[in-house]
Parts: C-alpha cells; sequence; structure tokens
C-alpha cells in the first residue's frame, strides 16, 4: 500500500514537473519570437524613416501611383514612407498577436513596449499623412495662384491691390 502512494505520488509530481518544463519552455519560445519580431520591426521603422529616396523606389512609387512623365511624384518626401510601410507591413502583421500573447504569459509590463512601438507607427503615419495633404494644398494654392489673371498683374507690379509688396518668386 505504502509502494503504490509512493509512486502516485511520484507520478504525480513528475506530471507537474512535466508541465511546468512545457509552460517554460513555450514562455521562452515567445519571449524569443517577440523579440525577433520586435527588433525586426524596429529594423523596419528605421527604413520607413530614412529620408530621401533611391531610383528604385521612387521607380515603384511611380507605378504604385500610377504616376506618368519625368516630373516628380506629387508630395513624394511625404508618400515615399506611407509606401515603405506598405512594403514592411509583413514584419508588423505578427505583431498583435504577439502583444496578446505576451500580455498573456508576461502581464501588462510587456505589453508596455508594444504600445511604445505602436504609438511610434502611428506618430509616422500620422506625420506622412498631414505632410502629404498640406503638400498637395500648397501644390494646388501654387498652380492657382500663378494662373490667376490677378496675381499676375500683381506680380508685375511688384504690389498687391492694397499697396503691400510681393515677396520675390524664384522662377
Amino acid at each position: 500500500m505504502v509502494a503504490a502512494f509512493g509512486v502516485l505520488v511520484t507520478v504525480f509530481l513528475g506530471l507537474v514537473g512535466w508541465r511546468l518544463q512545457l509552460i517554460g519552455k513555450r514562455r521562452t519560445e515567445l519571449a524569443e519570437e517577440a523579440l525577433l519580431a520586435f527588433q525586426q520591426a524596429i529594423d523596419a521603422i528605421a527604413v520607413i524613416r530614412q529620408p530621401g529616396s533611391v531610383t528604385s523606389e521612387s521607380d515603384a512609387l511611380r507605378k504604385d501611383l500610377d504616376v506618368k512623365g519625368l516630373g516628380p511624384v506629387p508630395a513624394e518626401d511625404f508618400e515615399m514612407p506611407l509606401y515603405r510601410m506598405r512594403q514592411q507591413q509583413s514584419k508588423f502583421e505578427s505583431l498583435r498577436r504577439l502583444e496578446l500573447l505576451c500580455g498573456y504569459h508576461f502581464g501588462a509590463a510587456a505589453i508596455q513596449a508594444f504600445a511604445s512601438l505602436n504609438g511610434t507607427l502611428r506618430e509616422i503615419i500620422i506625420a506622412a499623412r498631414m505632410g502629404r495633404r498640406t503638400a498637395h494644398v500648397v501644390v494646388r494654392t501654387i498652380l492657382t495662384m500663378r494662373r490667376s489673371p490677378q496675381t499676375r498683374r500683381a506680380s508685375s507690379t511688384g504690389r498687391t491691390s492694397y499697396g503691400k509688396v510681393l515677396p520675390k518668386t524664384i522662377e
């Protein structure tokens, strides 16, 4: 009887130890996966925020926006981060799943890092969209001013109809 009880206790302790080992292994694999995905996302953000563009990116952006001709793409400096974001999207897709799993296994402290990363991405997108919108408005305003007869008349005299001197423009 004592021997049977000893065997049951040993089996129970073995199963508990095995379960704890599996949970620990899963948490370790999850942590490794999260660190790898997080570092890839940080690298992708660095690429997205990189100023300027290379010719191949500009050509791909033209094709993506269906812009014809050799002139610059309107608001290209602001379109490029959005284009790069679309190119790097696969690196950000798994982050939401990892955020939920890390929150479940490691608690709220693990979620804060993901929230910070998501906040940075949101800021980049908002800034690029605002810049793109502003650039398009400025281009339309400039084109409207060039076409306006009042602007042409005022610019030829150097003064507006109410006496203020217009700034010199480079053409």
